[in-house]
């Protein structure tokens, strides 16, 4: 039985390659993925300067999970491309419905709390001018970054930050970047950034990215491969996750999934070569909260 499921799901892989639709894992692609990277490969062409990676850079090498919410890729997926807290109000209110309905948020915004309402009145700038969010956590605690549109002055946040308002007590502001962090370290330093396994993790156009450094919790599988560092990325129809190049365990893995977690990610695809694994996202936000609650059967524990 084990063997025919097998075969189905590399029947699905092959149909999905002819037509050009779930091959490597990624929509973005049209043609059979390319050579595996090594395991200390840089990111793939682009991905350098994609939002995971720069909150890389700010992510403490201490840290074992990462996520990672880009809402300037969301609002282009959801037809509001030039959102910002100057759109009318019906507008953005419109933006967060269909986000919180349709979208995998990993983030609810740090700026869109009870807290934060002042700050466009009395400063200029909202949740709606964040380019990106990056939360991350580990033995160390846990941290966040908020990166804006690059056209928004900066004063207004600066002012912001300076009075401590809501979330923003305490932060940092780094103008010419146009972020704001928790924390009061440079960029790069003793950082994420510095490991090339993770570099690698990352893919471009994601709405949503979630990077590990440990496999789930829960009762570890028998006859799997080591699990390393992993990612999942969230394409406006597509789920990729990026388990490491020459996974003689990607079926096996791809296998593993209980009735939730099929109710989200649905139509399992895999590629060994790559070490990639593919679904059609069935229900976003479902895929994000299990993503956040860690209720990912493919990246559980060896046995």
């Amino acid at each position: 039985m084990r063997r025919r499921h097998r075969e189905t799901i590399v029947l699905s892989l092959t149909l999905a390659a002819l037509v050009g639709g779930l091959v490597g894992c990624d929509e973005q692609a049209a043609e059979p993925p390319p050579p595996p990277p090594s395991p200390t490969a840089t990111p793939e062409a682009g991905a350098e300067r994609e939002p995971a990676a720069q909150a890389m850079e700010r992510t403490p090498a201490s840290a074992t999970e990462l996520t990672v919410t880009d809402y300037t890729e969301l609002r282009l997926q959801l037809g509001f491309g030039e959102l910002t807290s100057a759109s009318p109000a019906a507008d953005r209110a419109g933006f967060w419905r269909q986000a919180d309905a349709e979208a995998p948020l990993l983030s609810e915004g740090l700026l869109r709390g009870p807290d934060t309402a002042g700050l466009l009145e009395e400063h200029g700038f909202g949740e709606d001018d964040v380019a990106w969010e990056a939360r991350f956590s580990g033995p160390d605690g846990e941290g966040w970054v908020v990166a804006f549109r690059d056209d928004l002055p900066m004063d207004g946040v600066v002012s912001a930050v300076g009075l401590g308002e809501g979330p923003l007590d305490g932060a940092t502001v780094w103008r010419e970047a146009h972020l704001v962090t928790s924390e009061d370290r440079e960029p790069g330093e003793d950082s994420w950034a510095m490991d090339p396994e993770l570099l690698s993790l990352v893919g471009i156009g994601a709405g949503a990215t979630y990077v590990s450094r440990e496999c789930v919790p829960g009762d570890p599988v028998d006859g799997l491969d080591e699990l390393g560092p992993f990612s999942i990325t969230f394409g406006a129809t597509l789920a990729t996750a990026r388990l490491g190049p020459l996974r003689d365990d990607a079926f096996e893995r791809a296998d593993l999934a209980g009735p939730a977690f099929t109710d989200a990610f649905a139509s399992p695809v895999a590629d060994p070569h790559s070490g990639r694994l593919g679904w059609t996202l069935a229900d976003a936000p479902a895929a994000a909260a299990l993503t956040l609650a860690g209720d990912l059967p493919f990246a559980v524990c060896a046995g």
